[in-house]
Order: structure tokens, then sequence, then C-alpha cells
């Protein structure tokens, strides 16, 4: 996290040193990212961003929590319909609402779409550990919410299908990317139809039923 004095700067300066982060990531990846290119490109001295973070990991880290706070901004108004709809509209918005902030939020994106694919780095473990139980104990309770209103099988392991929701809904985007493409032509069109198969997926699984 950084320190109190970054929090002090103006907010111009704090925005460069952001958007400079986030460049450096996006462009380079954690593993090649350079502390000396961040600053060169926020045109600050170098001495200056220790006075702002404790080293790369903690600015790593902080990032994370600024694309946290952007995507809430695209989840937070479908969580206000928990309740009013059923558990398979209220989780086929969730996952069009994270496909729409990834779109417009291409490198936090990026940035957290490494995080994924990352092996045996420590970073990845505590980012991780900050926030997989939140998710789950999240989804844990939709499920059991979905199960009292009849929704859902009785003998399901709650955990477990939470957490399979977890997985697509960290892989949706490059599922997406891959099958769409990234082109503009009937966006919101293509993004449903796409979601709509995961959620199909989800709530009549594979199996052929005895009615077909």
């Amino acid at each position: 996290m950084p320190k109190e004095l970054f929090f002090k700067l103006d907010e111009e300066k704090r925005d460069r040193v952001i958007n400079a982060a986030v460049d450096e990531f996006y462009e380079y990846g954690y593993h090649k990212a350079s502390i000396s290119r961040i600053v060169k490109r926020a045109s600050i001295a170098k001495g200056s961003f220790y006075h702002y973070f404790e080293e790369k990991d903690d600015l790593y880290k902080y990032l994370f929590e600024l694309g946290g706070e952007r995507k809430i901004k695209y989840i937070g108004p479908v969580l206000m319909n928990i309740g009013a709809v059923d558990f398979f509209t209220l989780l086929r918005d969730t996952y069009l609402a994270g496909i729409r902030f990834s779109i417009s939020e291409p490198k936090f994106s990026a940035i957290g779409q490494e995080l994924v694919t990352m092996t045996n780095v420590k970073i990845k473990d505590e980012i991780m550990a900050e926030n997989d139980q939140k998710g789950i104990d999240f989804f844990m309770n939709l499920l059991k919410m979905a199960q009292v209103n009849g929704e859902l099988r009785l003998d399901l392991d709650l955990e477990f299908v939470a957490k399979m929701i977890i997985a697509f809904n960290m892989n949706i985007v490059d599922l997406y990317l891959k099958e769409c493409g990234e082109g503009p032509i009937d966006e919101e069109e293509s993004m449903m139809k796409f979601v709509d198969k995961m959620i199909d997926m989800l709530s009549l699984g594979i199996k052929k039923q005895n009615n077909e």
C-alpha cells in the first residue's frame, strides 16, 4: 500500500504516478516492470518513489485495489438487484458487468489477467489470499438465498460451486475476446449471447435431459 505521503500529493501528480505504473505493468508485465521506467514516465525522481511506496510489490497491490474500485462502479448497480431478480439473472448481469469493465479498462484488465496466469509467485498468493475468501463468501451467500427460494438443488457443495463461479468470472473476458473478437461490431449483443451460453451451461449442465 502507498505511504501516507503519497496521499498528500496533489491529484495531478498522484495520477501521473498511477498512470505511469499502469502503463508499465500493462506493457512489460509484473516480472519485467521497472521502477526506473515508472519514475521516468511519471517525471519524478527515483528517490521520491520510495517516499511513496516501499517497493514494486506495494505499488502492484495498490493497482489491484484501484482496479477493484473501478470494477465496483460496473458491478455495484447489479448488486443492488439482489433479492429482486433470480440467481441466474443476477449472475448473468454480474458477468456482463465484468466484461464491460474489462473492455472499458483494458489495461487494468490485462494486469489482472496476467496475475491469474502467474505460477509460484509470492505476490499472487498475497493478493489472492486477500480477495479469494471474500468472493467465496459472497457467492455462497447468494447460492444459499437461491436454495431458500427454490432455484437450486439442496445437495450442492456451495463452496465448490462458488469457487467454480469465481473461476468462470476470472476467465470470462479472455474467453469472450477469443470467441467474439475485440471489435465493436454488435458488441452488446455479442456479449449477451456469449454470457447466455455460460449461464445456460451453469444452469442446465451438459448432461442430456430425460425429456430431450
